[in-house]
């Protein structure tokens, strides 16, 4: 923990702005239909498991920029498995860190406003962020997740209302490396406040593709 301190204090991060209304997108298992809203959201304490960007035990809100990237997030994902797939949406402008980013891709996401990272710490750190992030699977979960609750931490501090910063990266499931998946962690207090529940639908996957995967509405 002390060494990613150091690496977090050392080096600057990018955020990007997001407009009101904005819409992220979720998908959530279900084998029957889910009747009530709040099971779309993040999962009740006991179901929170160490992830990417949470601790055990710490409920968060995974999202992605489109609905096709949600499941490519998903494990096991097969014809027949069947979804609640929602659609939520900013209730006021909000920011995001971003965090395991090239320049490159931070310039794509920020239209152009970051130039790279100002030193060679900051190139150190984000490399080693960068591989952490993107590295399937959960060999780098204690240390991302950690990174995850330093930076919204430091960003949106217990004083201040603490779990109301959103962090922003890149899918490492989605199958086209030339489309940039991004993927949104919204803490419980940035939901409750800050993200409302526009529409959802029951839908069952019917073809799963390369690039793409199909489903039905049911």
């Amino acid at each position: 923990m002390r060494i990613l301190d150091e690496l977090i204090t050392e080096c600057s991060f990018t955020a990007r702005k997001f407009e009101k209304g904005y819409s992220v997108y979720r998908s959530v298992p279900w084998a029957d239909l889910p009747l009530e809203s709040s099971k779309l959201s993040y999962p009740p304490v006991e179901y929170a498991k160490l992830n990417r960007c949470n601790l055990e035990g710490q409920q968060v809100l995974y999202a992605a920029n489109h609905p096709s990237n949600v499941f490519a997030e998903q494990k096991d994902l097969a014809i027949g498995k069947r979804f609640a797939l929602s659609k939520w949406q900013l209730k006021r402008e909000a920011h995001a860190l971003l965090v395991g980013f090239s320049p490159k891709e931070i310039d794509t996401l920020v239209i152009g406003s970051h130039r790279g990272f100002k030193s060679s710490s900051d190139r150190h750190a984000h490399t080693i962020f960068g591989k952490m992030f993107r590295t399937k699977g959960g060999e780098y979960y204690p240390n991302t997740a950690s990174i995850a609750n330093l930076l919204m931490r430091i960003a949106m501090p217990e004083n201040l209302g603490g779990g109301e910063c959103a962090l922003a990266y890149a899918s490492v499931e989605y199958p086209n490396d030339e489309v940039l998946a991004v993927n949104f962690t919204f803490p419980k207090n940035f939901v409750d406040n800050h993200l409302e529940l526009v529409v959802a639908e029951y839908v069952e996957v019917t073809s799963v593709l390369d690039d793409k995967v199909d489903h039905k509405v049911l």
